[in-house]
């Protein structure tokens, strides 16, 4: 399940997220990034899931 704060951050302008999907050269420590996860896979599907953060209006800062 997508939940509001996942895919916030999935989407967020500085996230690494997806750099770190992509099959590219970059200063990122991709594997030991994807490590942690076990692979690529699961890391796709640890940032699917409901992380329990509820959606607080006083917590979010937009960008003007």
């Amino acid at each position: 399940m997508i939940t509001w704060f996942n895919q916030r951050l999935r989407d967020w302008k500085w996230s690494s997220y997806g750099r770190i999907l992509l099959d590219k050269p970059s200063k990122l420590k991709k594997q030991e990034v994807l490590e942690w996860f076990g692979d690529k896979d699961a890391y796709k599907q640890y940032h699917l899931k409901d992380q329990g953060f509820e959606y607080n209006e006083k917590y979010i800062v937009e960008d003007e």
